[in-house]
């Protein structure tokens, strides 16, 4: 991550996926992750790095996304107890996929009624979140006083701070892992 994409993108863009170059930012699509997802049994690993070069993971055993006509709901279970991140999808499971322009969150008119809206992403919001990785991207990982929008797993950071680096891996649960 750069900073050069802000990831509160409409339905349609994040369904069919937003690029920033193969090395930039990018989000594959909701399609693309629930025409994978669904092919085989997928886990799901998080990696990720703050400002001070730390790093931590959260692996998950079962990752799968639905179609669009459930609103690409989220279900994620199987959380490794070794991970070093903690779990910050523990609330996500089970969450329709939320954007500024379809809200799919449980906030009610706590901020604001849209989580997407407040919080600058489009993620699998409840009201609203743990992680928000698709959240405003902060180059210092300083985040402006009261907002809490940017890219974060409160399960290991919290809120305040901004990660600079995330990246979610999956793959299918029958392959070996390499190291």
């Amino acid at each position: 991550m750069r900073g050069a994409r802000l990831f509160q993108e409409s339905l349609k863009q994040s369904v069919f996926g937003v690029l920033s170059g193969v090395l930039g930012e990018h989000w594959i699509g909701n399609e693309v992750l629930h025409l994978l997802t669904n092919q085989k049994n997928y886990r799901l690993r998080v990696e990720m790095t703050d400002w001070e070069r730390n790093t931590a993971w959260a692996e998950y055993d079962y990752f799968m996304v639905d179609d669009e006509s459930e609103s690409y709901r989220l279900h994620v279970t199987g959380f490794r107890n070794d991970s070093t991140a903690g779990d910050g999808l523990l609330k996500h499971n089970g969450m329709k996929f939320s954007t500024w322009d379809v809200d799919n969150d449980l906030a009610g008119k706590d901020f604001g009624g849209s989580c997407a809206k407040r919080f600058h992403g489009a993620w699998w919001y409840f009201k609203c979140y743990k992680s928000n990785l698709t959240g405003r991207y902060y180059r210092d990982g300083r985040i402006t006083d009261g907002m809490y929008d940017g890219v974060s797993w409160k399960a290991w950071r919290p809120s305040t701070v901004s990660l600079k680096k995330v990246e979610m891996k999956i793959m299918p649960r029958n392959v070996q892992k390499v190291n």
